[in-house]
């Protein structure tokens, strides 16, 4: 199969070098998850403990480190391996994509290819 066909992500993603947590909010209240890369239009993260209802869309208020404002976006699951989430944003305005474009520099060790999975 043509990997123009397999690849789905629009743009590259660091992997975080160091932990960084947010909340994932499902059902109004939020829930602990690992933030393992990320890029201006979504991120793959590792949860803890959630409900076991199915939500596909949420909220998730994430803190980037040094800043004090902190970041409420509106994510969509495209997919789940076990405890692994990918996220696509939706709806997220141009001054959040600078900040996570941002973030991406900052706290990456290694860039991950568009056409990885």
């Amino acid at each position: 199969m043509d990997d123009v066909v397999l690849n789905r992500r629009e743009q590259s993603r660091a992997v975080i070098a160091t932990p960084i947590w947010l909340n994932k909010y499902i059902e109004g209240f939020p829930y602990l998850v690992e933030l393992v890369d990320i890029s201006a239009d979504g991120m793959r993260i590792r949860t803890t403990l959630e409900p076991t209802v199915d939500v596909q869309s949420f909220s998730v208020e994430l803190g980037i480190p040094g800043m004090a404002n902190r970041i409420w976006l509106w994510a969509k699951r495209v997919r789940r391996d076990g405890k692994f989430e990918a996220l696509k944003f939706m709806g997220t305005e141009l001054l959040d994509r600078a900040y996570l474009s941002q973030l991406a520099r900052w706290h990456s060790q290694v860039i991950v290819r568009r056409d990885d999975h």
